[in-house]
């Protein structure tokens, strides 16, 4: 046994506790590091450090640095974009008539899982809920991703596929930071509308800007308010809902003309008698 060799720890750790420590030495280490050294430095077996490494490549939260192969860094939220919005936690729901069941179904995936999901579908409610979860940060790219995923547990349940448009978002706060910046003068920046509250505020080590939706949104418009603001959803959301009002006076119209020849074939009848 070579005497030198650093020693790894066997300590008992959790998925979780892992992957915090794994982010941890990545933000001390902006330069990045290879999975050997942060094995090293998190005390994590080398095959569980690069087993994890992927899983949070995949998900966009660190990156391997172009033209030095096995350099991992942490990806750093510094530009404007969807992409670098991030979330913890968050519910779907779709609520249909078809949406039926003999008995509550509830499904909860491994807890071992980087993303924690429990399915509900009520007994009586017609109503499909997805809760989402997680201790270190996603981006929202992946809201697409979990979207296609209710959509399939619900098509596995009620054998049929939901439009995605139609899955809701009912819970959601994001947030973006921005290393290396400070508020100076004020301690936040606040603003808000119909659909989200808009906050910029210092932290530690960045300033976070935060968006807290108030009422419940699909995912498109969740899009629209990350790309284009929160004035703009807002105009799409309020045409959206003029649009649902339209179709509503339309259906009630068609019915008018027939209603109304009724009623005077019934005032004929009566006058004639009279």
């Amino acid at each position: 046994m070579d005497k030198n060799k650093p020693k790894v720890s066997t300590k008992t750790r959790n998925s979780k506790e892992k992957i915090k420590d794994i982010l941890k030495i990545l933000g001390e280490h902006p330069e990045g590091l290879f999975p050997k050294h942060i094995s090293l430095y998190t005390h994590i077996n080398q095959n569980t450090t690069k087993s994890i490494l992927e899983k949070l490549k995949n998900e966009g939260i660190i990156k391997k640095e172009k033209g030095i192969r096995g350099l991992y860094i942490l990806v750093e939220n510094s530009t404007h974009g969807i992409e670098q919005y991030n979330y913890h936690n968050a519910i779907l729901t779709f609520k249909d008539d078809k949406i039926t069941t003999t008995r509550q179904v509830k499904e909860v995936n491994d807890e071992t899982e980087l993303i924690q999901t429990i399915f509900i579908i009520g007994s009586t409610t017609n109503q499909a809920t997805m809760h989402i979860s997680s201790d270190y940060p996603f981006n929202t790219s992946s809201l697409s991703i979990l979207g296609h995923l209710f959509q399939e547990k619900i098509n596995r349940f009620c054998g049929f596929m939901p439009e995605i448009n139609k899955v809701i978002v009912t819970t959601i706060e994001l947030n973006k930071d921005y290393n290396y910046c400070r508020l100076e003068g004020i301690k936040s920046i606040t603003l808000g509308n119909l659909i989200a509250e808009f906050k910029l505020y210092n932290k530690k080590n960045c300033v976070r800007e935060e968006i807290k939706t108030k009422i419940p949104i699909n995912l498109e418009l969740i899009t629209k308010l990350l790309n284009q603001g929160l004035t703009s959803a807002e105009f799409n959301l309020r045409i959206s809902k003029t649009e649902e009002e339209i179709q509503q006076i339309k259906k009630g119209v068609e019915k008018l003309p027939w209603l109304t020849i009724k009623k005077l074939k019934k005032l004929k009848i009566e006058g004639n008698n009279a």
